[in-house]
């Protein structure tokens, strides 16, 4: 009966132990829930809907996949490009410009073949 009680005392200090590291898990779990929310709540004031990020990631994880899964080489390599430009606008430029380019050398290609 003795053996009992200290096996039974042994499990309650043992569960009480185990309840209060749930309880840190529980806490530090919930910091982070808290502040993914906040990033989420700030991408959505910014005009980013979940659409736009699932785009997001599913360029990224084809990206990935064609970089034989080096996902830290993609990730620098985004904002290495994302860094190249001050805004979107900057972006958009380049984009415009490498477009005239790619025409201008088209119908370069189009004179000399005829």
């Amino acid at each position: 009966m003795k053996l009992e009680i200290e096996e039974s005392e042994k499990q309650k200090v043992a569960l009480k132990k185990e309840t209060r590291e749930i309880e840190r898990e529980k806490v530090k779990l919930a910091a982070e829930v808290g502040g993914k929310e906040e990033s989420l709540i700030r991408l959505a004031q910014i005009g980013l809907l979940d659409e736009d990020l699932i785009r997001l990631r599913t360029f990224l994880e084809t990206s990935i996949e064609v970089k034989t899964n080096n996902s830290v080489e993609v990730r620098d390599e985004f904002f290495v490009a994302l860094g190249s430009y001050k805004d979107i606008k900057g972006l958009n430029q380049e984009k415009e410009t490498y477009i005239r380019e790619v025409r201008e050398l088209t119908q370069e290609k189009s004179l000399i073949t005829d």
